[in-house]
Formats: structure tokens, sequence, C-alpha cells
């Protein structure tokens, strides 16, 4: 069946789900950009993945904002670490890549690699609860003003797309986003190469959301994360979720200790973001 609008949609995720033929494994949602959303039938639940899921959300949030995605990775990560929310057992269920249903999903197109499946079962997926989740979030964004990080003239510096519309206007340019209350002008070559690559010395770099300052780059980066309330550092043992990897290390030695070989893998869960910084 074919949807032009997501109130058409809503109406389909219910009638999508009635009179099952015996033979059937799959039906699917055509939407108007021809990309298909699939429900999956497999152990006698009707199920559905998180990239198909990510294609809903994706397509009807520019829709309804008539806006494009900005940052496609940074939009998929707030809509997998929304999708956290479905426990496995009570909403999803988790399958492993040597299991057949991999093979039909993978055929069908609602996955982008045969690992590890986090399959979430369609009647309690509230994609209109996932589509707002995601405008609220943009919203938050733009309120926060921080966009993208630029070099210019060898300097990092936080973009500030509210600020800058102001400027626009106004004609006026003000650098309320920079890091320290050192003048360019006053930094040496190795100071201005230290700051760019994050290496200890003089200058610091600092948060934009709470001023904290740190010495190293990979430190304000880890730092910076626990603002975006992402965690996405996952066990492989258990449905527990981290912001930062030592913590996930501390997890599995602790509460899997028999499990544990000292290194921490990464876990092969499509839809869950996870960023090795090792």
């Amino acid at each position: 069946m074919s949807v032009t609008t997501f109130e058409e949609f809503l109406i389909a995720h219910t009638a999508i789900t009635l009179d099952w033929q015996d033979n059937e494994v799959s039906r699917g949602i055509i939407l108007p950009d021809q990309s298909i959303v699939n429900c999956i039938r497999y152990q006698n639940q009707l199920v559905v993945t998180g990239t198909d899921i990510l294609k809903v959300i994706e397509y009807f949030y520019q829709e309804n904002t008539s806006t494009q995605i900005k940052d496609q990775k940074k939009f998929e990560e707030g809509v997998f670490s929304d999708l956290r929310i479905y426990k496995i057992g009570k909403d999803a269920m988790l399958v492993d890549p040597s299991n057949e249903i991999i093979n039909t999903l993978n055929e069908i197109g609602c996955i982008r690699t045969r690992k590890k499946q986090k399959l979430f079962f369609w009647p309690t997926v509230d994609f209109q609860d996932l589509l707002q989740r995601s405008i609220k979030r943009d919203e938050r964004n733009a309120t926060h003003g921080l966009e993208m990080l630029q070099i210019n003239n060898g300097f990092v510096s936080w973009q500030n797309s509210s600020l800058n519309r102001e400027s626009d206007n106004s004609n006026n340019s003000m650098d309320l986003n920079s890091p320290t209350e050192t003048s360019k002008s006053a930094l040496s070559p190795i100071e201005k190469k230290n700051f760019i690559l994050g290496k200890r010395g003089s200058v610091s770099l600092t948060c934009q959301m709470c001023n904290r300052s740190f010495k190293r780059k990979e430190h304000l980066t880890r730092h910076e994360a626990t603002h975006s309330k992402l965690k996405p550092f996952g066990c492989e043992f258990c449905d527990k979720f981290f912001s930062r990897k030592d913590n996930l290390k501390q997890h599995i030695s602790t509460v899997h200790h028999s499990k544990f070989s000292g290194k921490v893998q990464n876990l092969p869960i499509e839809g869950v973001p996870y960023f090795d910084k090792s």
C-alpha cells in the first residue's frame, strides 16, 4: 500500500497488521519517495527493523518541517537513541547473524548490514512519538545554536547558527564562541598547532555548553558527548548502554566477569551507534 501523508501512514501502520495469509512473510508500506517500510512476520510476531523505522522518521521529518537534514549522521544517532526505550523481550527481540531471518531482511532491503539485529515489535512502535522527538530535538539544537566545527585561519571555531542569522541582519560580527580569552594575534605558531590538534599547552579547549576547559581535544570530545545524552556504547551481554567506553568496560568486568576477555568488542547491533575511540 502507498501513503502520501504521515496521517495516512499511521492508518496503514494499523491496517497492515490485519488478515495475514499463512504463506505471507512480509508486507510493505510505500512512502512518497518510493522507499518501502517492511512489516515482517517472524516467530508469530510482526516486526520492523531500525533501518526501516529511520526511513519513516527521516522522510516525514523533512516533510513536516520543510527543512533538509543538515547532519545525517547526527540525525540517525538521535533516532536510534530514541529507539532504546524499546526493551528486549517486551518491545523488541535480538536475532543473531546466523539466524535465517537475517537472509530475509537482507533480501527485502530493510537492513544495512548482516550483523546482529534488534527487531522491534510492529504494533508497539509509536511512530508519532518518534517523529515528535526528532522535531523537538532539532528545536533544542537550534536553541543551543551550535551548528558545526570549522577551521578559520588556523583556528577552530563553533558556528552559532542563530547568532549568524542575527549578525547577517545587523552586519555586526561577534566572536562569542572563542575558546579562550587569548587573542589570535597573541598565539605563537606552536600554540596554534597545539590548539588545533588538542595537544597539551598554554591554550585550553572550552565546552560551548558549560564552559568547562580541557587541555586535550579527545577529552573535550568525550565530555561533549555527555551533553547529548547519547549512550553509544552497548553491552554485548545485556541491554545496558553507556556514554563512555571505560564505563562499559567496568560494567562488563564487574557484572559479566566470567565472560570478560579483557577487551571491549564493537557491538554489531543494527541501529545502535557505536564509536570506537580507542
